[in-house]
């Protein structure tokens, strides 16, 4: 098990939408200042690549979660 029993839905929630805010500043910034450089690198930064993980972990967690919550709901 991966702490779902010690994290609640709320933390899990909290730790989702704050991925989400990192990869939302994450893009904003690198727009602006791609419009400063007139070079743009067809590479993505690891910067980048590892907000897109760190979002995809939030929303694996909280999902685990909440099927988890279901099973449990349904099944006793």
């Amino acid at each position: 098990n991966s702490g779902l029993e010690t994290e609640s839905v709320r933390t899990l929630a909290h730790k989702l939408g704050a991925s989400a805010k990192n990869l939302q500043n994450f893009i904003s910034s690198r727009r602006r200042s791609s419009q400063l450089e007139s070079r743009t690198s067809r590479r993505l930064p690891n910067d980048l690549l590892t907000s897109v993980v760190d979002l995809i972990t939030a929303a694996k967690s909280l999902l685990a979660w909440l099927d988890r919550l279901y099973l449990l709901w349904f099944l006793h």
